[in-house]
């Protein structure tokens, strides 16, 4: 109750572990490496979110995953959470300049990125057999993955 009452209850406690989460990523995204060829640029962006997943299990679940479903973010705190989609999107528009808007390719982007890390983790959490193709390395996976739709970017 001491800790709650600090913050000033649960949600209080949940939204500032929420926001150190996404300061946290921030973090990890900056120190990606950001110059020279755009692909590895992005891939390098892709491969440190993945990073922070795996390190940051119980973390990344409560930024993402509703994993204490009780916990609504606020408004406030959702957009200061967007300032690591701004990133990627930031980085789509610096290897993309012909782009008029890179948002929409940064979701894209996002949703795989965040698809792929949820199903490794998930499985990571309940174990059971996994389909072949995704059997082996899981960062080999993740990166191929990241790379195609990368490659498909470039012929939309």
């Amino acid at each position: 109750m001491g800790v709650y009452t600090h913050f000033g209850s649960k949600q209080g406690l949940l939204e500032q572990l929420y926001l150190h989460g996404f300061g946290r990523l921030e973090d990890r995204l900056k120190a990606a490496p950001s110059g020279g060829d755009g692909r590895q640029v992005l891939l390098a962006f892709a491969l440190a979110y993945r990073e922070f997943a795996l390190d940051n299990e119980a973390l990344y679940g409560l930024m993402f995953e509703r994993a204490t479903p009780d916990f609504i973010p606020s408004d406030d705190s959702r957009m200061a959470a967007l300032t690591t989609f701004e990133m990627l999107t930031q980085r789509i528009a610096e290897t993309r300049p012909d782009l008029s808007d890179a948002a929409p390719n940064a979701h894209l982007v996002w949703a795989t990125m965040h698809g792929l890390v949820s199903i490794e983790l998930m499985h990571r959490r309940w174990g059971g057999p996994l389909v072949a193709h995704l059997q082996g390395d899981a960062e080999h996976h993740y990166a191929t993955a990241i790379n195609s739709l990368i490659a498909g970017l470039d012929h939309d």
